[in-house]
């Protein structure tokens, strides 16, 4: 399940996006040969505006998607778990008028590196969350009315350094490589780091609740029915859900202000069961992400962010 997981969630290496690209200008990042796509499949297929706009089918980019002169900015940071919600943000952005950047990088947590002291190595993921925030200081100190939409796969991270700590605690190997134990150590160890960074820049920003994913290794639907379409219990969608939250709450006391938690859940769940299909709509695309059907009818959600950020003056 681990190496699936990495294989959907994972890029191992990237062409950095130029740290000199300007707030007002679109990133063009360019993989490398031995990069992996790491969005959605299903995502890729509906969203080849945001290939256009950003040149490639990047795993790690920072990339301006509608362009308004004088509107607010609203960045969505994170990894795959953030991809999925561009098409309700796209939507509402060309709707209302504002500029919505993409900052992304498949399976990497939202962090900071490890101080040089701790002797950790630079990875790809390091590199891209350094460039993503001195992207975020540059539009502040250029005096844009800026908001950020933070998202990732919180479960995912912290359930997998339980994993590696357990192993080491019954001295045995970890079922972790050297990448993925770098992997959930920053999104574990290193992310408050990176809400603190973010709370001193004086960026508002709002996060999204862990999104629900289907257990990889449940039973297939009945026969007929289309992959994941069969519905399950909320608890096999959502596990560890009430600690989730509470580690976002710790999360987000560093930011500047008390964020709005955004919780698409109920367009797919009730609170004991998650479907996979619902109204009409495939839920989800992969053992991991949100299929565009079910993320393009979730722009209620986000309204209170995009009133919050065109308020702001």
């Amino acid at each position: 399940m681990l190496a699936l997981a990495l294989a959907i969630a994972v890029t191992l290496a990237v062409q950095p996006v130029a740290s000199s690209t300007a707030p007002g200008r679109t990133a063009r990042p360019e993989a490398t040969a031995s990069a992996r796509p790491v969005e959605p499949a299903a995502a890729r297929q509906e969203l080849p505006w945001l290939q256009e706009a950003c040149g490639t089918s990047s795993a790690s980019m920072i990339c301006r998607v509608t362009h308004f002169p004088r509107r607010p900015w609203l960045v969505l940071w994170g990894d795959s778990h953030a991809l999925q919600y561009t098409i309700p943000l796209r939507r509402a952005a060309l709707q209302r008028r504002f500029n919505l950047v993409v900052v992304f990088s498949g399976g990497c947590p939202l962090s900071l590196p490890y101080p040089a002291a701790a002797g950790q190595p630079r990875m790809t993921c390091d590199k891209h969350n350094v460039r993503a925030l001195a992207y975020v200081q540059r539009l502040v100190d250029s005096g844009r009315r800026v908001r950020a939409v933070l998202s990732s796969w919180w479960d995912f991270y912290r359930h997998r350094y339980a994993l590696h700590r357990r192993a080491l605690a019954a001295g045995v190997p970890s079922p972790l490589d050297t990448y993925e134990r770098h992997i959930v150590g920053l999104g574990v160890d290193r992310s408050r780091a990176m809400f603190r960074a973010i709370g001193r820049l004086g960026v508002r920003a709002d996060v999204i609740a862990q999104s629900g994913t289907p257990p990889a290794g449940a039973r297939p639907c009945p026969t007929g029915a289309a992959p994941r379409a069969c519905g399950y219990e909320r608890r096999a969608v959502l596990p560890r859900e009430a600690s989730n939250r509470a580690w976002l709450r710790q999360l987000s006391s560093s930011l500047a202000a008390r964020p709005l938690v955004i919780d698409p859940s109920p367009a797919y769940c009730t609170r004991s069961r998650c479907f996979g299909r619902r109204h009409g709509r495939t839920t989800f695309s992969d053992w991991a992400h949100l299929h565009p059907a079910a993320t393009r009818s979730m722009g209620r959600y986000f309204r209170p962010t995009v009133d919050a950020l065109l308020a702001t003056r």
